[in-house]
């Protein structure tokens, strides 16, 4: 199954207020806060609509966007590209800090490339997430859960969670009702 949606929970810590949510891959289910300052929860839904738009064709890619951070510059993106690769629909999660100057240690250059209006050309190719080691075995390296070993000097791939287009279809078609957008 794949959905996202707000539970319509808000937790407010520090100042800062998140409208929680949970986005379901398969069996796992991932919760999200995202802020309404940027974006209101419609402008939300209508990304998430038309980013699981774009993935009912094959060899295609999108992205959802689960929070937009409060500009000024720099702010935070938080967002999971996909890919929908042969019968597979691959999502990734990224942290993107838009307005970051080269140099700084949160420069990335799809932050670079990226914005609301055109979110999609920001959208890294699925390789890049992975090491060369990786690539060449199709074997890939991730960190242990509870390990307290040092993962900043290894080389290590991005996690990546699959679900079925057919589940991507079914969500476009029972959000469209449930949301009428």
């Amino acid at each position: 199954m794949f959905d996202l949606c707000f539970t319509g929970e808000v937790v407010c810590d520090e100042g800062v207020t998140q409208h929680l949510g949970v986005m379901t891959l398969g069996e796992i289910t991932v919760g999200i806060g995202a802020s309404f300052s940027l974006w209101s929860e419609r402008e939300y839904k209508r990304q998430w609509l038309e980013a699981a738009r774009r993935l009912c064709d094959l060899d295609s890619c999108s992205a959802f966007i689960t929070d937009v951070g409060d500009p000024p510059t720099p702010y935070m993106v938080k967002w999971s590209p996909a890919w929908h690769v042969n019968d597979l629909i691959i999502f990734q999660s990224e942290l993107l800090f838009i307005g970051a100057e080269e140099g700084d240690e949160a420069y990335n250059l799809r932050a670079a490339k990226f914005s609301l209006e055109d979110p999609y050309a920001a959208i890294p190719d699925r390789d890049e997430a992975h090491t060369e080691e990786c690539r060449k075995t199709q074997i890939c390296r991730h960190p242990k859960i509870g390990s307290t070993s040092d993962y900043a000097n290894t080389d290590l791939c991005g996690t990546e969670w699959c679900v079925y287009p057919d589940e991507i279809r079914e969500f476009v078609e029972r959000r469209a009702r449930d949301w009428r957008l």
